[in-house]
C-alpha cells in the first residue's frame, strides 16, 4: 500500500536526517502532477467533442484500465511517454505495464495537437535511452526533467530523425522518390521505404530542402508519409550504433509522389531504436552536414540549404565588418552634425541607422555560415560517434556521380 512522503517538518520532529534536494524534488514532482493533470483536462474536453465511438480501441482501454489500477499519481498515459528510464520518468512509482499502456495510447491518432505533442515526447524519449544504453551519451543529461528532452533535442547542433516501418499501404522501396527501379542496398537486396516518425527542426529542415528543391511548402510535419530507404540491413537490432559516410537518400513525398528528390549525408550515426520490451521500433539518425546533389547546395543545422557561392570567405568576413564599423560612425557622426533634440526622430537619421542595421544583419550571417560550414562533417555528433560499438563493412556505398 502506498504511503505518502512526510513532510520536511515531521522528519526533523523524528530526527530524521532531511535530504537537502528534497524540497527541489517535491517541486518537480507537483509540477509533473500539475501538468499531467493539464493534459487531462485538454483530453477530456476533445473526447466529449468528438462523437463517441462504436466500440473503444483496444489501446485505449488497456490504458484506461492501466490508469486506474493503481492511485498513484500522475495516473494519466499522456504523462508519461514510453522508453523513460528510470532516471528520467515523471512518476518513480509507475510500472512497466503503465509505461507500456501510455506508450500505446500515444501512438494512436490522438486528439488533435495535443495527440501529436505526446506522441513526438514518447518517441523523443525512446531515441534519448536507446542513445543512452549504445553509446553512453543521451541526448538530455542524467537526471534532467523529462520535460525538457524536446528543448534539448531543438537546441542540439545536429539533425535528429526516427524512421520505422511504412504504414500498411504504402509504398515500398521501388516507390520512395517516383524512380520506379528501387534502389539497391550494399547486399544486393531491394532496399526497403521507412517512414519519418519523428524529426527535430534541424532534420526537417533537411529533408524538406530536399524534396522542395528549395522551394516553398515549408517543412515536414511528423507523421507525412516522407518515405527513405532504411539504413539497416535487417529488421533485427544491433547491439551498438552503425557510423556511415557519404549515405545517399532518394527521398518521396505523399507515398510514392514523384516530387522527390535526393540527399547526401556526409557523416551519419544510425542508433536502432528499440522499445523497452526489446521489440523493434525503427531506427534513429543524427548528421550535422549534407548535400543536395541536384544544384551542389550544402546544408548545415540552421543552414539548409546554401549555395557554395555564398559562404564568405576571411575577405569578405573583414569587409563586413568594416563595413559595420564605418556605417555606425556616420550615424553618430549625423546625429551630432544635426544638433536636434531628437535626432532618432530624423528621417536622414532613421535611414541611416537602417542601413547600418542591414549590415549588421549581413555580417551576422557571414558569421553564422562560416561557424556553422568551417566545421567538419561529424563534429557535431562525434560524442556519439565515440560510442560506436559497430561500423560496417566496407563501408557505405559511394554516391553516384559524386568525388
Amino acid at each position: 500500500m502506498w504511503h505518502p512522503m512526510p513532510s520536511a517538518a515531521k522528519l526533523r520532529a523524528r530526527g530524521t536526517a532531511v535530504c537537502p534536494q528534497l524540497p527541489a524534488r517535491r517541486e518537480r514532482r507537483a509540477a509533473a502532477v500539475r501538468a499531467a493533470a493539464a493534459a487531462a483536462a485538454a483530453h477530456t474536453a476533445a473526447a466529449a467533442a468528438a462523437p463517441a465511438p462504436t466500440a473503444a480501441p483496444a489501446t485505449a482501454t488497456a490504458a484506461a484500465k492501466a490508469a486506474s489500477t493503481r492511485r498513484r499519481a500522475p495516473r494519466l498515459p499522456q504523462a508519461l511517454p514510453v522508453g523513460s528510464p528510470p532516471a528520467l520518468r515523471l512518476c518513480r512509482s509507475c510500472t512497466r505495464r503503465a509505461v507500456a499502456a501510455a506508450a500505446a495510447a500515444a501512438a494512436g491518432p490522438g486528439p488533435g495537437a495535443l495527440g501529436e505533442d505526446v506522441r513526438g515526447l514518447a518517441l523523443l524519449m525512446l531515441i534519448n535511452e536507446n542513445l543512452r544504453r549504445r553509446t553512453g551519451r543521451p541526448l538530455l543529461p542524467e537526471g534532467a526533467d523529462a520535460l525538457q528532452l524536446r528543448a534539448a533535442a531543438e537546441g542540439l547542433g545536429v539533425a535528429v530523425a526516427l524512421f520505422g516501418p511504412a504504414a500498411s499501404g504504402a509504398e515500398g522501396g521501388g516507390g520512395a522518390g517516383g524512380t520506379g527501379g528501387g534502389d539497391v542496398d550494399a547486399d544486393g537486396a531491394a532496399a526497403r521505404a521507412a517512414q519519418l516518425l519523428y524529426a527535430n527542426a534541424n532534420a526537417a529542415d533537411a529533408l524538406a530542402g530536399a524534396i522542395n528543391g528549395g522551394g516553398g511548402g515549408g517543412a515536414p510535419r511528423v507523421g507525412d508519409a516522407l518515405l527513405l530507404p532504411a539504413c539497416s540491413a535487417d529488421a533485427t537490432p544491433s547491439a551498438g550504433c552503425i557510423a556511415a559516410d557519404a549515405v545517399r537518400w532518394r527521398l518521396g513525398e505523399g507515398g510514392g509522389s514523384s516530387s522527390g528528390g535526393e540527399l547526401v549525408i556526409d557523416r551519419l550515426l544510425v542508433c536502432p531504436v528499440t522499445a523497452p520490451n526489446d521489440s523493434p521500433i525503427g531506427v534513429a539518425l543524427l548528421f550535422d552536414a549534407w548535400r543536395h546533389p541536384c544544384d551542389g547546395a550544402l546544408g548545415r543545422p540552421g543552414f539548409p540549404r546554401v549555395a557554395p557561392s555564398e559562404l564568405p570567405g576571411p575577405e569578405q568576413l573583414q569587409a563586413a565588418a568594416n563595413s559595420v564599423r564605418e556605417q555606425a560612425d556616420a550615424v553618430r557622426a549625423l546625429k551630432q552634425q544635426r544638433g536636434l533634440p531628437n535626432p532618432n526622430q530624423d528621417p536622414a537619421v532613421q535611414a541611416a541607422v537602417s542601413e547600418l542595421q542591414r549590415r549588421k544583419e549581413l555580417l551576422a550571417r557571414f558569421e553564422g555560415l562560416a561557424a556553422a560550414f568551417g566545421r567538419a562533417a561529424g563534429d557535431g555528433i562525434a560524442p556519439w560517434l565515440a560510442g560506436t560499438a559497430a561500423k560496417p563493412e566496407g563501408g557505405a556505398p559511394p554516391p553516384a556521380g559524386t568525388g
